[in-house]
């Protein structure tokens, strides 16, 4: 499990995650990682006041995320208006690309043609003689 997905899963469950502390995360087993993580979900059960302390820095945190996921959206489009651009565009080299086909095309005609000889069975005592 990498650092990110460790992250991930400590966010979901509320928990405050840093790549400092993240470090003695990555290292623990599967078995310790859903033992802790059952510790913390009775825990965050039993004590409503750091519920309600999560919650509010989750909405506190929420503008941010937002202005985040605009910009990463913004960025999305434009590249994809880049690539559409790039899309039609048409491709220098598809003379080239032609020719390399045919060629390749020639060859494989040419190496289909040749008869295909059996291999030569060597003998038990031929053999023992090369050895």
């Amino acid at each position: 499990m990498n650092n990110k997905s460790i992250m991930d899963m400590a966010r979901q469950l509320g928990l405050p995650v840093t790549e400092a502390n993240i470090e003695d995360v990555s290292s623990m087993s599967q078995q310790q990682m859903e033992a802790e993580i059952r510790k913390l979900k009775n825990e965050i059960k039993k004590d409503p006041e750091k519920n309600i302390e999560r919650i509010l820095t989750a909405l506190k945190k929420m503008p941010g995320q937002k202005a985040v996921a605009e910009e990463r959206l913004e960025d999305a489009r434009q590249q994809f208006a880049q690539a559409k651009e790039e899309v039609q565009k048409p491709f220098d080299k598809e003379d080239k690309l032609k020719y390399v086909q045919n060629r390749l095309t020639k060859i494989n005609a040419e190496l289909d043609m040749e008869p295909k000889t059996e291999p030569k069975l060597v003998k038990k005592e031929e053999l023992k003689k090369c050895l």
